[in-house]
């Protein structure tokens, strides 16, 4: 939790936030996916 903190108390160059961002998008994504198969399998 404070590193998540720190991270955002120092400016961050433009490069380092879609970095960091990427991985955040796929996870969702990943998520997302998984919850609509797990939707479409109970309320099939």
């Amino acid at each position: 939790m404070d590193e998540g903190l720190n991270c955002w108390r120092h400016p961050m160059d433009r490069k380092d936030f879609t970095s960091m961002l990427k991985p955040m998008a796929v996870g969702i994504g990943v998520s997302i996916i998984m919850i609509l198969i797990a939707a479409s399998v109970l309320f099939a």
